[in-house]
């Protein structure tokens, strides 16, 4: 299996015979004959010989058409909840990404302070700040309203803590991408005087979703690479 290096797709395939052609008079030999053996990227187009692209470990999953789509999908939209992390003034940075399946509407949410309330001072102060920011899930939980209901959400930049997943749980969003929370011991706790353990909070909130049957996909990201707990890719 080759994956292309341009656009990470897996879709690629041989280049077409007269392409092949055409390059083959300009340099000769063999190629000539239209064996340049060239491999074309069927999604953007990139052209090349079958050493620049990746090749697939042999004993990774093999993914058809429908799972290569689905993965396609799912990176948009975790990227489109990590741009739109980007928006908040916060130090954490989160974003979210709803979409109905009532329609397909899509609706984004980020961390910050309500409608009408100044982003001041208070953002660098912890507990005032804590108790009046409303988190990236909860703001696209209500910019969506009814359409929530059997929902995915995209989550970027934390793991779910357990505040936001009731009102996950309570909207009817059936499926949650997320960053999957930190195992107890292996990491470092802040000593800082009423912190939040947020890897606490995350593996929480992972009790609440499968006690309420809402169905939970890992996520991570290692060289650009995406890899999902649902096996997908």
């Amino acid at each position: 299996m080759k994956r292309c290096p341009e656009c990470d797709s897996m879709n690629v395939g041989k280049e077409k015979w007269h392409d092949a052609v055409t390059s083959a008079f300009q340099i000769g030999g063999d190629a000539a004959l239209g064996n340049t053996g060239d491999l074309i990227c069927n999604d953007c187009g990139f052209t090349s010989s079958p050493s620049c692209f990746k090749k697939e470990d042999s004993q990774s999953p093999i993914i058809n058409e429908e799972q290569e789509k689905k993965i396609k999908w799912r990176k948009r939209m975790i990227e489109l909840a990590e741009h739109v992390s980007t928006w908040s003034l916060d130090k954490s940075q989160v974003g979210a990404v709803l979409v109905s399946k009532k329609g397909g509407d899509i609706t984004l949410g980020y961390n910050g302070f309500p409608f009408g309330v100044k982003d001041d001072e208070r953002l660098n102060k912890k507990h005032e700040k804590l108790n009046i920011i409303v988190h990236a899930e909860v703001n696209a939980i209500v910019a969506a309203g009814s359409r929530a209901a059997n929902a995915d959400l995209y989550v970027f930049g934390k793991s779910i803590c357990a505040r936001c997943a009731g009102p996950i749980i309570q909207s009817g969003i059936k499926r949650v991408f997320a960053i999957e929370p930190k195992a107890e011991g292996t990491y470092e706790k802040s000593s800082d005087a009423g912190a939040i353990d947020w890897e606490e909070m995350g593996r929480i909130s992972d009790g609440m979703f499968k006690e309420a049957g809402v169905e939970v996909v890992y996520y991570s990201i290692n060289d650009g690479k995406y890899t999902f707990s649902d096996d997908l890719a």
